[in-house]
């Protein structure tokens, strides 16, 4: 399919897995196998998520992707479990973060650039605009809302112009990323 081999060619961790051929490589792979079996066997396909989250913390925004395609959709039971693995993996995350000493391992980035995950991005946003983390946090969380509500209003169209599930969760991704 052509929409994946998009994704999968301009996505953060294949180009940064290119350049520097680590764990990032697998672990997109492994992400992509987990979107694709998702519909077939949704439980593994959580858990190689939540595996995989426990090595890179990138899969966790494909949880959080398919949790708001599921809730953008109304379909409960599929909402109650994403949220359960988004729940459990985001508490695992946070409970390793506030345990290990992270500020002292995040990047000291001179300028804006690019770079990998929110943290990074929330800190292009206090250097660019030159306002304060709490303020960078806020515009990051209107930009989502801003995906959310066009996606919203998106669904009330035609079944033909819908976002399918696999194209919303990569979507997510690679916004968050």
């Amino acid at each position: 399919n052509n929409f994946y081999l998009f994704y999968l060619f301009i996505s953060p961790p294949m180009i940064f897995a290119l350049n520097r051929m680590n764990m990032d490589l697998h672990m997109s792979i492994l992400a992509f196998l987990a979107i694709a079996i998702h519909k077939k066997n949704k439980i593994l396909s959580y858990f190689v998520l939540s595996l995989i989250t426990q090595f890179k913390i990138y899969p966790i925004f494909l949880i959080f992707g398919i949790f708001l395609f599921f809730l953008i959709c109304s379909r409960k039971k599929d909402t109650l479990l994403a949220l359960i693995f988004l729940a459990t993996n985001s508490l695992i995350l946070i409970y390793f973060y506030f345990s290990v000493n992270f500020v002292e391992r995040i990047q000291n980035q001179s300028k804006i650039e690019i770079s990998f995950g929110l943290l990074s991005t929330i800190r292009n946003l206090i250097l660019y605009f030159n306002i304060g983390f709490v303020s960078g946090v806020i515009i990051l969380g209107l930009i989502l809302i801003s995906f959310y509500k066009i996606i919203k209003k998106n669904q009330s169209k035609s079944e033909s112009n819908r976002i399918g599930f696999e194209e919303f969760a990569l979507s997510i991704f690679i916004l968050l990323i």
